[in-house]
């Protein structure tokens, strides 16, 4: 069997299934990158030092690690609560994925918001706080480039478990699943196993195929956003496991083994 609570974004499975279950079904990559939600035009905060909301330890290091003239802070609640955050000033800009927002709201109306930057698009695109209607066209959303800002590996994904013995689930899953998605989340799930990271470590990354080949980018920071440690694999996408394996003996050889748990040591304390 397979229930609805089994659908879940990929990122937050554990990289490694249980015993007698499987992650089968996976959708369409519908878009990995982040955006960012604040009330003004472009990157121009004045004179003053803007304070950006994130809940993930990934987005904060790889902020103060590439602006260092951001305060960052942490900003907890679901999507909608985030945003009314952001809304009654506690926040000038928040960092949020986008396949969130577009599933909050809607793709289309999402895309609409970036493409007319300075323009108030004329219907209003709500969402609901405390039975208090929000007009997302009021916000200035910009999408973030995947090099700026790297996305959680699987970011984008959904995913559904189910039990391996039960065959008529698995063969129901197949005509579900995305073959595309399905490669790309092989390759990062794998680099993950192999670089022994966990969810909560501010590891970013993604996997694209490209002219048949694919071509995986990965992250890793400290969490306080003073060190960037970076890999790229190149590889066909018969050899999709040995792209991730390749990344991650590389990614443990520039950091180094003392130095990588002392990172992951110190993510754990973060959420402890």
């Amino acid at each position: 069997y397979a229930t609805l609570e089994d659908m879940n974004k990929l990122k937050m499975a554990n990289k490694v299934e249980e015993e007698g279950d499987q992650v089968k079904g996976k959708s369409q990559k519908i878009t990995n990158q982040d955006v960012k939600g604040d009330h003004y035009q472009g990157d121009h905060y004045g004179n003053f030092i803007p304070t950006i909301g994130t809940s993930s330890l990934r987005r904060s290091s790889q902020i103060k690690y590439t602006y260092k003239n951001i305060a960052v802070k942490n900003v907890r609640g679901n999507i909608n609560t985030r945003i009314a955050k952001l809304c009654n000033g506690q926040y000038d800009a928040i960092i949020i994925a986008k396949c969130g927002l577009e599933r909050l709201a809607t793709k289309k109306g999402i895309r609409n918001i970036i493409r007319s930057k300075n323009k108030v698009p004329p219907k209003k695109l709500l969402i609901n706080h405390n039975n208090t209607e929000i007009n997302l066209n009021l916000l200035h959303i910009q999408q973030i480039n995947r090099r700026t800002i790297y996305p959680a590996l699987c970011q984008g994904i959904i995913a559904v478990s189910s039990h391996k013995n039960d065959v008529g689930i698995s063969d129901i899953l197949k005509n579900i699943n995305d073959e595309k998605a399905q490669i790309m989340a092989n390759v990062e799930r794998c680099f993950l196993y192999q670089i022994e990271g966990n969810c909560m470590m501010p590891i970013g990354g993604y996997a694209k195929i490209v002219n048949g080949e694919i071509v995986f980018n990965a992250v890793i920071n400290d969490i306080y956003g003073k060190e960037k440690y970076h890999v790229r694999e190149v590889g066909t996408v018969q050899n999709c496991n040995q792209i991730a394996v390749m990344a991650a003996t590389k990614m443990k050889e520039k950091i180094g083994t003392h130095r990588f748990n002392k990172i992951r040591e110190e993510a754990a304390q973060y959420y402890a």
